[in-house]
């Protein structure tokens, strides 16, 4: 079956809005018109649904397209976000919210000098969209065989040991941990996630905080 597509509803739109104008407020002074629409497959009989929005060939739970001058004018829109429409409604709103920052992100204006920005003959302005600043993919058994001389640890690593602009680490290996809940513990706490383990055929690949040293230096930190 075709995939299903519909407008979002007034919530997720002003949800969207929110996230624009807290997260990405330069889209919003250049006017860029974003539009936000829900995709579903619905399959025949008993078959499970497919995944209605996929990058790189996997499943993702949205994407942002950019919109050739048809669309532009048939829509008014300069950018459109797709949602996976089953998706959507399980994730809590914090989750929706960084959701739509994710593919906003992604957008990036042509600015000719500080605060001006190029536009199109329709009047929209140029955006073009940024790849992701990392990505982490593929082969468990791979990560079993090889461990962190493949691809697959080495770039998970590399994320684990990533960093923010006070030296403290994004995941949960350091003064502060995080439960599967999400709640802040310290390291001693038995809720405390301390380790992430990659799992294929009944074996195992274990990174824990031990790791912190050599994963930062292979991303060169």
């Amino acid at each position: 079956m075709p995939i299903k597509c519909q407008k979002a509803d007034s919530f997720d739109l002003e949800l969207l809005d929110k996230a624009v104008k807290k997260y990405h407020p330069t889209l919003l002074s250049a006017e860029v018109r974003i539009g936000m629409v829900m995709l579903w497959d619905e399959p025949r009989g008993d078959a499970d649904p497919k995944p209605p929005i996929r990058v790189h060939g996997c499943p993702a739970l949205a994407r942002v397209r950019r919109l050739n001058v048809r669309d532009r004018l048939l829509t008014g829109k300069t950018i459109t976000i797709e949602v996976d429409w089953r998706e959507w409604p399980k994730m809590t709103v914090g989750e929706q919210m960084a959701l739509l920052d994710h593919e906003l992100t992604h957008v990036v204006l042509n600015e000719i000098r500080e605060g001006v920005y190029a536009h199109h003959g329709d009047g929209h302005p140029e955006v073009k969209l940024r790849p992701d600043d990392y990505t982490i993919n593929g082969f468990f058994e791979v990560a079993r065989r090889h461990g962190r001389e493949s691809a697959e640890v080495r770039s998970l690593e590399r994320v684990l040991a990533t960093t923010d602009d006070k030296g403290q680490l994004w995941l949960p290996f350091d003064a502060h941990v995080i439960t599967a809940g999400g709640e802040v513990v310290r390291p001693n706490d038995r809720r405390a996630v301390t380790a992430v383990t990659i799992s294929s055929g009944g074996k195992s690949v274990t990174l824990t905080g031990g790791s912190k040293q050599k994963a930062a230096a292979m991303a060169g930190g």
